[in-house]
């Protein structure tokens, strides 16, 4: 058992299994700098994070928390140039992947 390697390749990143963490929106106000957090711990772990459009933390800080390049998930969003600032944004901080999500086009009450 101590040879396994689960190590893979996802969207051009070798990662050191083929898992990741998925976008959780306002992480941030589970714990202080919850996204940075989750993050550091993806990258010490070998694995792919992905930052929710939702986060309460901005992409820039992530990306200056961690020397991985991470992922950016993108909601649909009526307004266009909001996204394509978003996603300049991501682009900007080095996003390897942007995470298309389309499962939301109305939001639920909460």
């Amino acid at each position: 058992m101590s040879s396994i390697d689960l190590s893979s390749e996802l969207f051009g990143q070798q990662v050191a299994m083929p898992i990741g963490l998925a976008p959780i929106g306002l992480a941030g106000m589970n714990a202080r700098r919850g996204e940075v957090q989750a993050a550091r711990a993806a990258e010490k772990a070998g694995i792919p994070f992905c930052l929710s459009t939702v986060s309460a933390c901005p992409i820039d800080e992530v990306a200056r928390g961690t020397s991985s390049p991470f992922w950016f998930q993108l909601y649909m969003i009526r307004d266009r140039a909001f996204m394509r600032d978003l996603m300049a944004q991501a682009r900007e901080a080095g996003c390897s992947t942007l995470v298309f999500t389309v499962d939301m086009p109305v939001p639920g009450s909460r």
